[in-house]
């Protein structure tokens, strides 16, 4: 597929970044980190007198790793890119610590790449494994690279070796030289295979690197970088300096840069998508504290204990403040990247002599760009044609990122654009967000306007690009494409005699879904010509219902086209999938061949089925919260403190006569089920029972009151009595005895309370 590459620029003497959308065949890296944890790098060898001080006395070797390693996590978020990444330590044996880490972007998990680096990377800690066995290190590498390939299917991708040591490999009986030896020969195969080796040297305490290992050894194995700079380098203290060397490198890597920052604040330009602080400290114990400009403490996403890195997304423009702690050394680097820039139209041809739209678009980490009343951005569109005569038009802000200039071509041929935004401050300064105006985005080729022959499009039919996708919840669909064949932009110019335009039409289409960020998601899917000569296919689609995808918030339907460009006749264009103009941004990374952010809903009368079930459950909770919850708070309350006995007795003796039962408590009882558990002992000497025998405490707090509901044991009469306070009432159904209930209480606290109040 085609994939995206980012131009690089230097904007206020810090990082900048212009992701602009075109082809290229660049989809991430492979890198093996290879780290030296021997005795000599810690200090003491095997217990011995060698190297009694360490080369990397505070571990910068593993927190130089770790940063590496998120770094790389970071790159992938929101890009197609899919970076590999194993981590080997070596002493006298060599480990594979991580093994072909894939690190790739999750639209459905925003930065989950970086957090599964930071749990797998975590665990790697400075230790002492004794000799310095390098060739099994480097031939560990070279299995892993062969693994890489094995998995991404891609020979052709850039691959990099990072070792991080002191120099000379040491392997008793083995002698120096043959180790040397071996290192080389791995190191060759390496570089056979495409991989580009760059060494970090550190020597603190011994004299390797100097004495022959640096300039004599490893500086001829590495070679140069495209500075001509070699890419074996001394870091010489440990800190601040393998900090630096290793953001030189990882920079050359992704084709970035950045600046030291060397004051207690930074200045946040407006308009970023993201900002990021990467702080190394000389030792554990440091700490940097960071604070937006609305005085708001950033939290860092990654860190270990020399270094720190914050990850700000759409910052704040203004000044961060940088606090740190006295008595410790910092080296802070400051990365500012500019918004997104996606070419939207005309793609990739426009007519000689007939007007057409420009329209790039610009986009922050989530939201589309809106334009700051106070910081307005004057834009200008750079057309090169063939002539080499450059025209500048005044583009116009049309909302959603969108800046649009209307445009005539006058040359046929090939024709340059490129884009350039200039940001107007208060105080009558401005700056341009990149520094590209000679830096090409696009390419379009003009077409002869005499005689006219207009390029072909494909127009999805079905699902319709500007309407939603309706499906059931938990539930896997099979979802129709159906596309058609145009001549040109209109619609009643469909074509259906395809094969005097298309040679072999009945295999020429594919169909691939993509995440959208433009990664494929397999697998890829023929369309077929149907009866009406329409490309038809039918493609599965789920959704995370439990995650809350399609009710929560929506699903999305990304789509990439696939044509063969053999089978188009010599004299027709290709151009790509037609959209109208206002839905040019729902293009996937702005590839004319995709169409994308076709929203998945469940159907409406399933939210008001859902709505009106949620009344109901609502309505239920308020209904039982009033008939149990309420009343039972509200009985705790009343009880508290005081005691309520429910008696039953004899009327001729009284409650505390022979024939009284045993007092039944109620207190802070809101219902009681006594079936079965009231005796009452007749003048015969027989037993009458209660069959049923149940209370329920009335909303009356002073004083309390029970209904009883009861009914004698052989008895089909239900009787119902309502006692309230010390009032006796007449126990019925009894034929010979006449008992009696009441309650006996203490004063409640509640009442109290109220009068104090």
């Amino acid at each position: 597929m085609w994939l995206r590459i980012i131009l690089l620029l230097l904007l206020l003497n810090t990082m900048t970044i212009i992701n602009s959308v075109h082809a290229n065949g660049r989809n991430g890296i492979d890198v093996v980190i290879m780290i030296d944890q021997s005795g000599s790098m810690s200090g003491r060898l095997l217990g011995s007198k060698s190297h009694p001080q360490p080369n990397d006395e505070y571990g910068h070797r593993v927190a130089i790793t770790k940063n590496v390693v998120n770094r790389l996590a970071e790159h992938v978020e929101g890009t197609p890119f899919v970076h590999q990444v194993s981590v080997i330590e070596f002493g006298t044996q060599a480990s594979v610590f991580i093994s072909n880490m894939a690190l790739s972007y999750d639209p459905n998990s925003p930065g989950a790449a970086l957090r599964m680096a930071q749990q797998r990377i975590s665990l790697l800690k400075p230790a002492k494994l004794d000799y310095t066995n390098t060739p099994a290190a480097i031939e560990k590498a070279l299995a892993e690279f062969d693994k890489m390939d094995k998995v991404s299917g891609v020979l052709t991708r850039e691959k990099f070796l990072l070792l991080i040591t002191d120099g000379r490999p040491s392997l008793p009986p083995h002698s120096t030289g043959d180790l040397r030896k071996q290192t080389k020969i791995h190191s060759t195969t390496l570089t056979q295979n495409g991989a580009n080796i760059w060494v970090v040297g550190l020597n603190d305490a011994d004299n390797y690197w100097n004495e022959y290992d640096g300039p004599k050894f490893w500086e001829p194995i590495a070679g140069y970088d495209t500075q001509n700079t070699p890419r074996a380098r001394l870091a010489e203290p440990a800190f601040p300096h393998i900090a630096t060397v290793a953001r030189y490198i990882v920079d050359e890597w992704l084709k970035v840069s950045g600046e030291e920052n060397f004051g207690e604040e930074a200045f946040c330009p407006p308009y970023l998508r993201r900002i990021v602080f990467d702080a190394h400290f000389n030792k554990p114990g440091a700490s940097l504290r960071i604070m937006n400009p609305n005085g708001r403490t950033i939290q860092p996403s990654s860190a270990s204990d020399t270094y720190a890195r914050y990850v700000i997304d759409d910052p704040y423009p203004g000044n961060y403040q940088l606090q740190k702690t006295p008595g410790f050394s910092y080296k802070i680097y400051v990365e500012k990247y500019p918004p997104t820039l996606v070419f939207l139209s005309p793609k990739p041809t426009a007519n000689q002599n007939i007007e057409t739209r420009i329209i790039f678009q610009l986009m922050k980490s989530y939201t589309t760009l809106d334009i700051i009343p106070d910081l307005p951005i004057e834009a200008k569109i750079h057309i090169k044609p063939p002539s080499g005569q450059t025209q500048i038009l005044d583009a116009q802000f049309n909302g959603e990122g969108k800046f649009v200039v209307t445009w005539t071509p006058i040359e046929e041929g090939k024709h340059e654009l490129s884009f350039q935004a200039i940001v107007h401050y208060q105080d009558g300064s401005q700056t341009d967000l990149w520094d590209n105006t000679q830096q090409v985005i696009e390419i379009i080729e003009v077409l002869p306007h005499s005689p006219p022959i207009p390029p072909l499009w494909l127009r999805l039919e079905k699902p319709n690009p500007q309407n939603n996708l309706w499906m059931l919840p938990w539930s896997s669909e099979m979802v129709t494409i159906k596309v058609a064949l145009q001549e040109g932009n209109q619609e009643e110019s469909r074509i259906t005699d395809i094969e005097n335009y298309i040679i072999g039409s009945d295999d020429w289409l594919s169909l691939q879904l993509v995440d959208k960020s433009g990664v494929p998601l397999p697998p890829l899917t023929q369309l077929k010509k149907d009866s009406e000569n329409y490309f038809v296919a039918n493609i599965p689609l789920t959704l995370d219902w439990a995650q809350g995808e399609g009710w929560w918030y929506p699903g999305e339907l990304n789509l990439e086209f696939i044509a063969s460009s053999d089978r188009v006749h010599e004299d027709r264009t290709l151009n790509g999938v037609w959209l109208p103009i206002d839905l040019a941004d729902k293009r996937v990374n702005g590839d004319s061949m995709t169409v994308g952010a076709i929203k998945i809903k469940i159907p409406w009368w399933l939210y008001l089925i859902m709505i009106g079930l949620l009344i109901v459950l609502l309505i239920g909770v308020f209904i039982l919260f009033q008939l149990f919850v309420l009343p039972k708070r509200w009985l705790e309350q009343t009880d508290t403190g005081r005691k309520v006995d429910l008696l039953i007795y004899d009327s001729m003796e009284g409650p505390d006569g022979f024939g009284a039962l045993q007092p039944i408590s109620i207190a802070r009882q809101l219902k009681m089920q006594l079936d079965n558990q009231v005796k009452i002992m007749t003048k015969d000497g027989n037993s009458l029972i209660a069959q049923q025998f149940r209370l329920k405490r009335e909303p009356s707090i002073e004083p309390p009151c029970v209904t009883i509901n009861y009914r004698w044991q052989n008895d089909k009469e239900k009787y119902q009595a309502m006692v309230r306070g010390k009032n006796p009432q007449q126990l019925k159904g009894m034929l010979k005895e006449n008992y009696m209930v009441q309650l006996s209480y203490t004063k409640t606290r509640a009442i109290d309370v109220q009068k104090n109040n």
